[in-house]
């Protein structure tokens, strides 16, 4: 595949994570097979850069983009445009995109839509720009699933947002270096080191720390605190006078910019790396949290703000803790639970580095990305089930009817597990979301689990099939569209319904095989303590339980059927060959209701 991979603003040698997402995501599409071709800015230390690189560089000026386009590939054109970020080049390369009925895909990192500067009257029109720019790209790839919420909010439809995580460069750990410096002397053997390694502002969360340390120290001593990474002096001084006023700025260093080899020592001889960031009210948030798996390739435990796309980095009690980014004794409460469980250190580190390597490999990523733009198959044949469009062997297994809890139970931690480490957010629907809200329990008279995975996910989703069918939880089922799969274990089976976003009538809904939801249902997600698992329902559960199973769906009925959508009722009567039948079961629903 020829791709055309631009990057003016940010490539390498430009520091930065977009930059290193570029170039690492560039080696690995490389290292596949493909032909690759970067446009980037030119750079003071580009030269030696480029002569290292094994795919072809062209540095340009971003706002001769097309003319450089239209020169550069007059005969042989790219099967796709890669723009790494919303800049100057945009326009061009649509344009030539357009003219030339070649695909754009366009990564967004999610500051980029929710921090805008300038008087409001030009933040309205950026927001608007950008908005009608991204719309005009073919796919949209994004981060995490925060910024797949903001993504929706600006209106992009869910079929053309495509999850891929930042990777890891696992080269890291090989490398050598030769650590000569007299810079971390005042690290004692004994020491406890919480480390923040990154840029030094408010969204960071340091200044929690450091209220938090006040507390931590009264009960260890032996703690020490290090920030490194590029420093606002001004706000530097401000973080030192409430350390001073804490008396603990002692315990507190500042080591300014670091090179590789001394990152690679702080991230090898922490103890816990620490960053609660947190949301800025001018939108500024952190977008995914690379360096959250940076710290976990070194076996560390993290501490990380609950916020922004920072969930996809870190599995809460699993690799990490992730903490109310403005509370203080929550932030305390974590760090003098790592310095008082050294077991659960180490948990939290083997945890975090098998799968920072295992999940976030940047030829797994690359291979997610071409999945993307090649895949037409169907899941079966994805799967290589069978040749034909859809795969059922459910009707030959062995069910229990109604449900058998334990094994609905066991194959739910399964998956649980299995979508957890892979960063796969998946919720409760139907009359599963029923029975945990009203039954504590799997509904007695129910016959199957129901989860929602929304459609961004759903080829993540599909690359983890192989791992849930070593553990026994097989595909048994898929359906029109791949809109329902069903896995199966030990006599019991679950829906997995891929949720997408159409427009209903005048309005865009999500579409769950049949079921509509309003947009917003299905956005935010609270967890509950489901038979001692940590599971996530839609926020507005309640509201979604009212419109499946009416006012008083907390009320138990036996053989109730869910989905009072009568809009999609009539649609599937006007697709019915039998319209008397159908017309008989509609009226039937109707009075039942």
């Amino acid at each position: 595949m020829n791709i055309l991979i631009v990057g003016t603003s940010n490539f390498k040698p430009e520091s930065g994570g977009i930059a290193e997402l570029g170039h690492q995501l560039t080696k690995a599409l490389h290292m596949s097979g493909h032909n690759i071709t970067v446009f980037a800015n030119l750079h003071k230390d580009s030269t030696n850069y480029d002569k290292e690189c094994e795919y072809r560089i062209l540095r340009i000026n971003p706002n001769m983009c097309y003319t450089y386009l239209e020169k550069e590939f007059s005969n042989q054109k790219p099967d796709l445009i890669f723009i790494l970020s919303i800049g100057s080049s945009i326009i061009s390369c649509l344009r030539f995109g357009k003219k030339h009925n070649i695909p754009v895909a366009l990564y967004v990192h999610g500051i980029e839509i929710t921090k805008f500067k300038g008087p409001l009257f030009i933040q309205i029109v950026k927001k608007i720009t950008k908005k009608f720019i991204i719309k005009q790209c073919n796919y949209i790839f994004c981060n995490s699933l925060n910024t797949m919420r903001l993504l929706l909010k600006f209106g992009v439809q869910s079929e053309r947002i495509k999850i891929l995580h930042p990777g890891i460069n696992t080269e890291f750990l090989q490398e050598n270096s030769v650590f000569i410096s007299n810079k971390f002397s005042f690290i004692k053997d004994n020491d406890f080191i919480f480390l923040t390694l990154g840029r030094v502002i408010e969204r960071k969360g340091i200044e929690t720390v450091i209220r938090a340390l006040k507390i931590v120290i009264s009960k260890h001593q032996n703690t020490k605190y290090i920030i490194a990474g590029p420093v606002d002096e001004q706000y530097k001084k401000y973080l030192l006078t409430i350390a001073r006023e804490l008396n603990i700025d002692s315990y507190i260093t500042f080591t300014g910019m670091v090179s590789d080899a001394e990152k690679k020592y702080l991230l090898s001889r922490q103890n816990c790396f620490i960053m609660p960031s947190k949301e800025l009210p001018d939108g500024d948030v952190e977008g995914f949290g690379i360096v959250f798996l940076e710290a976990a390739l070194f076996s560390k435990p993290v501490i990380a703000g609950n916020s922004g796309g920072i969930p996809d980095a870190v599995v809460h009690n699993k690799t990490g803790i992730l903490v109310n980014p403005y509370s203080i004794d929550d932030v305390a409460n974590a760090m003098i639970r790592l310095l008082n469980n050294n077991d659960l250190c180490l948990s939290f580190g083997k945890a975090g580095k098998e799968r920072a390597i295992n999940r976030f490999n940047w030829n797994k990523q690359a291979k997610l990305f071409i999945t993307y733009i090649n895949e037409k198959r169907s899941i079966a044949q994805i799967l290589d089930k069978t040749n034909n469009q859809y795969y059922n062997i459910l009707d030959t297994l062995p069910l229990n009817n109604p449900i058998e809890k334990i094994s609905a139970y066991e194959n739910l931690c399964i998956l649980k597990e299995v979508l957890d480490s892979a960063s796969i957010p998946f919720i409760l629907f139907f009359g599963t979301l029923l029975g945990a809200l009203r039954e504590h329990d799997f509904i007695s008279h129910d016959y199957d689990t129901d989860i929602v995975v929304l459609e961004p996910y759903k080829y993540m989703f599909i690359a983890i099939i192989p791992e849930l069918e070593r553990k026994g939880l097989i595909l048994a089922r898929t359906t029109k569209e791949d809109r329902v799969i069903s896995l199966y274990r030990n006599n019991a089976y679950m829906d997995i319904y891929f949720a997408t976003i159409k427009r209903i009538g005048l309005y865009y809904k999500w579409y769950i095989d049949y079921s509509t939801v309003k947009k917003d249902y299905l956005l935010y997600y609270k967890t509950i303590n489901f038979k001692g698992l940590e599971l996530s329902i839609p926020e507005k559960s309640e509201k979604i339980l009212k419109r499946f199973y009416g006012k008083d769906w907390n009320i138990p009925k036996i053989d109730y059927e869910a989905n009072p959508d009568y809009y999609m009722k009539l649609i599937r009567f006007i697709k019915k060959p039998n319209k008397i039948l159908s017309l008989k079961r509609y009226i039937n629903w109707i009075l039942k209701r």
